[in-house]
């Protein structure tokens, strides 16, 4: 047999299918069928992992809200006149307590209270304790969440006690 004759059988032979081959006809099928499984493990845990993150950043964005409404309320009793109280206290004369604010769809309800001490603090030294409450609507079963920030205040009213 020449090299010619060789190469012409080699290339006129009829083509065999792969799985006819090996005896793996139908193969394909469970093939694409456990690709796709695996595809849809993989989104629903893409899925998951997306309602969590939303879940997280809610909640961190409730918290800032809460930090910032507190921080206000408290600059408050700075920037408005302010009296003392019969225990030397200084309380805002503008202020209502408590005052409830939405944000974000969210309602957040503000107290500020003097804070008692046991602290040997300087006579014009005051401090005040700012509450921030709200419903945490990301928990399952909903429930309150709450901060709380003390800030001391300077004040001359002291004196006039």
């Amino acid at each position: 047999m020449s090299v010619y004759q060789t190469s012409k059988r080699l290339l006129y032979r009829p083509v065999r299918r792969y799985n006819e081959v090996n005896g793996q006809q139908g193969w394909i099928f469970v093939d694409a069928l456990i690709g796709m499984v695996i595809l849809a493990v993989a989104l629903a845990a893409m899925m998951i992992m997306y309602r969590q993150a939303t879940i997280a950043n809610t909640t961190s964005r409730d918290y800032d809200a809460a930090v910032y409404i507190a921080q206000q309320h408290l600059e408050n009793i700075k920037r408005f006149d302010a009296q003392p109280l019969q225990d030397g206290k200084l309380v805002s004369v503008n202020f209502t307590n408590p005052s409830a604010e939405t944000v974000n769809g969210t309602v957040f309800t503000t107290t500020i209270a003097p804070v008692a001490t046991t602290e040997d603090l300087d006579n014009h030294l005051h401090p005040y304790q700012a509450t921030v409450t709200w419903m945490d609507r990301t928990a399952n079963p909903p429930t309150q969440r709450q901060i709380r920030i003390v800030a001391y205040y300077y004040s001359d009213l002291s004196e006039e006690l």
